[in-house]
């Protein structure tokens, strides 16, 4: 490409000079400002090649990369996800494969009460103990399948049950979790309040691409280019599943509502008995004020490089409904249109959909 200049291979170590795809440090390489045609590696299997790639073909893969791979390091697209599930966290599904055990998941889209879940698991688990969220961050405590960091927990040394999170979409979990199937809390929310979480998130987060105007990042989310993707194929992959009997069903507002009885209900399907007493003193503990304190749950603990809360609080309000408070009125009603299009063929009946919650102000 240089015409034989040998320049062209001594003046960068090759990983910078032909970057991998794969590798989260090429995003530091500013590949957007190199001129074209531009040179990558790659060993990713032909069929996880993300969407540009077989759109534009291979001499246009300047436009793959800017459409796509920026997304990947960033988690803004689906199909990257898909591709990070395999790459960054193979060893460690393998790891997992056949061996979740009596494992407990929680099946999670981003901002769906991720961290709330992570702080009423562990306390049902260990009957109420306060230690069991106040020795480890959460995400230790409970680790993320699709994190590097994971891996570091020495997780097979775990006793049983082992508690997991995912932001994965159904079809992209490992086979042992198909082949055991462990206990499954998926939990859903409102996508309005969702998107408005997460446009607060993404200001904070360092590894968000520039979240950009607010109607702009409405439409990214209604596409499905915001992390783990599609919210609608998300929730209605994991509503799809084929075996249910190991999946709970439980949305954010419910829990708002009635938190002693979610976490009764959660209790009950990880068939941990408790009695009411430790029920009670579980929910005061899991309430959004008091979660909030804990300095394990709240990100406090995460470097400011990674999570800015001088910029959006990590755990803000614990509210419902405060998407009325973000969204303009045409915004609202263009949302409304793209749901009832996207979600016309599900079954499943939405607490948001029958008006039953009153929404916070």
């Amino acid at each position: 490409m240089s015409g034989g200049d040998q320049a062209s291979v001594e003046s960068l170590p090759n990983w910078e000079r032909v970057p991998w795809l794969e590798q989260n440090t090429t995003c530091q390489f500013n590949l957007e400002t190199r001129p074209s045609p531009r040179i990558f590696a790659t060993h990713f299997h032909y069929n996880m090649m993300p969407p540009g790639f077989f759109e534009v073909k291979p001499k246009e893969y300047r436009d793959m990369i800017k459409n796509d791979y920026f997304n990947v390091r960033y988690y803004h697209n689906f199909e990257w996800c898909k591709i990070l599930s395999t790459t960054f966290c193979q060893l460690r599904l393998e790891m997992l494969r056949g061996k979740f055990r009596a494992d407990r998941t929680h099946g999670l889209g981003p901002k769906k009460s991720t961290t709330w879940s992570q702080e009423i698991v562990p306390l049902i688990m260990s009957g109420g103990d306060q230690a069991s969220v106040e020795s480890l961050p959460n995400w230790e405590r409970v680790p993320w399948l699709e994190q590097n960091t994971t891996c570091q927990f020495n997780l097979e040394t775990r006793p049983s049950p082992r508690i997991f999170a995912t932001h994965f979409h159904y079809n992209m979990m490992p086979p042992g979790f198909f082949e055991v199937k462990p206990k499954v809390i998926y939990v859903m929310r409102n996508p309005k309040d969702v998107f408005t979480s997460l446009f607060h998130y993404s200001k904070a987060a360092s590894y968000f691409v520039n979240s950009g105007p607010q109607r702009e990042f409405l439409h990214k989310f209604l596409d499905g280019k915001v992390p783990f993707g599609s919210w609608f194929d998300h929730v209605k992959g994991w509503l799809n599943a084929e075996d249910k009997d190991h999946i709970m069903y439980i949305t954010y507002e419910e829990m708002i509502i009635d938190l002693k009885d979610s976490v009764a209900r959660i209790a009950q399907h990880l068939e941990k008995p408790l009695d009411t007493e430790v029920i009670e003193k579980i929910a005061d503990r899991c309430l959004f004020k008091n979660m909030k304190q804990n300095k394990m749950s709240n990100y406090s603990l995460a470097p400011r490089g990674i999570m800015d809360q001088t910029k959006s609080e990590f755990l803000r309000k614990g509210i419902t409904g405060d998407w009325k408070n973000q969204l303009t009125v045409a915004e609202a009603e263009f949302f409304d249109e793209v749901y009832k299009d996207k979600m016309k063929d599900v079954k499943y009946k939405f607490v948001w959909d029958q008006n039953k919650v009153q929404h916070s102000k």
